[in-house]
């Protein structure tokens, strides 16, 4: 028997060959196959990850812009608002002059603010959303949250006091007529005027703090989102000031914001 196979062996040596041979080529085919499949899929997912950063930068970083912008505006009317007032009294009163109304009155503060409101809103909710991706995300809407009820708590305070010396638009034709175009407001005396400066001033500084840390989360989602991309690290603004703080993702820099917050408690203000 087997000097039988070793005769058929003999005979078909060359079709066995041709048979191991496509055999072993077909193994190698099929491991290169799964390799590049492997690599394919790798290489899929690691495109997924980067295409999701750029989603979730664009989203935030236009929450962002939004929300800068819907700050400066109403900054510049926090800041306005006592020297148009302390002007309009001094060129009625001191020099005789029959000056414009003034510009600012309560539906702009009014609607100034709540952009604010709004878009800060948007942007811890982007934030929010994708803590999931980026746990670190979080400091940022903890601290943007903190000093977004620091400006209410405030803005609270001096619309109380100022809603009284803005204009009244008067819609009425008949009234018109009668009255003009505005009800003139009241006269502030010099200690009311010093005391909406002073709120305003405690109140535009509130507004830029919140602009700052908004840059520092813009500073962290470029370099977490974007780093690997563009092999590139932006550098955080700098304060020489302890009283100031800049919000980084690092544990000590979380740490440090979490204490300036126990520390400066809102009620404090």
């Amino acid at each position: 028997m087997l000097e039988g196979l070793s005769k058929f062996i003999v005979l078909n040596i060359d079709r066995i060959g041709v048979v191991l041979a496509a055999i072993f080529g077909a193994g190698v085919v099929l491991w290169q196959t799964n390799r590049q499949a492997r690599a394919n899929l790798k290489l899929q997912k690691e495109n997924f990850k980067e295409e999701l950063k750029l989603e979730i930068y664009r989203t935030l970083a236009g929450e962002i812009k939004k929300a800068g912008e819907c700050l400066s505006k109403y900054y510049v009317t926090i800041v306005n608002a006592p020297s148009e007032i302390e002007r309009y009294w001094k060129l009625k009163e001191e020099f005789g002059f029959n000056p414009t109304p003034i510009g600012i009155k309560s539906d702009k503060w009014i609607s100034d603010y709540g952009n604010v409101i709004e878009s800060v809103k948007n942007t811890t909710k982007i934030i929010e959303d994708y803590e999931i991706v980026y746990s670190n995300f979080k400091i940022y809407r903890k601290i943007i949250a903190y000093q977004n009820n620091r400006i209410q708590k405030i803005n609270s305070k001096l619309f109380y006091e100022i809603i009284q010396y803005f204009p009244v638009n008067v819609t009425d034709d008949k009234l018109q007529e009668t009255i003009g175009n505005f009800i003139e407001p009241k006269k502030p005396d010099q200690e009311k005027l010093e005391l909406l400066k002073g709120y305003a001033n405690k109140l535009s500084g509130e507004v830029m703090n919140l602009e700052a840390y908004l840059y520092d989360l813009s500073v962290t989602a470029q370099n977490q989102l974007l780093g690997n991309i563009f092999n590139h690290r932006l550098e955080y603004r700098e304060v020489a000031d302890s009283e100031f703080i800049v919000i980084k993702p690092d544990e000590d820099s979380i740490q440090r914001a979490e204490k300036f917050m126990e520390t400066n408690s809102i009620d404090k203000i």
